[in-house]
């Protein structure tokens, strides 16, 4: 199912929200998820129906053989994905403008 941010509706005092499905959702986070920054994915396949993303950063420390370490994990529906693989074409349209189409 599509999930979109919303336009600045709120459930309460500064709690953020997405529609999905046409419900609006509040968006939580009890565990305190942090943000990871990647730079390559390593894993991209379909199992049964659900897309698995896994993404690394580059470690090169001093004279240490470079490594890619795992920084996430992630499973999607096709329909996630999709939804997903349709938000970062928008952003990535309107942030690279002049690479529509280039190889």
């Amino acid at each position: 199912m599509a999930g979109s941010k919303s336009g600045g509706s709120k459930v309460g005092a500064n709690v953020p929200t997405i529609l999905f499905a046409g419900n609006v959702l509040e968006i939580t986070n009890p565990r305190n998820i942090q943000p990871v920054s990647a730079d390559i994915y390593t894993e991209i396949r379909n199992y049964n129906g659900i897309a698995c993303l896994s993404f690394a950063c580059i470690i090169a420390e001093g004279t240490a053989k470079p490594r890619a370490e795992t920084v996430a994990r992630i499973r999607l529906t096709l329909a996630g994905a999709s939804d997903l693989r349709n938000a970062l074409d928008g952003l990535l349209a309107g942030a690279m403008p002049g690479k529509k189409g280039a190889n």
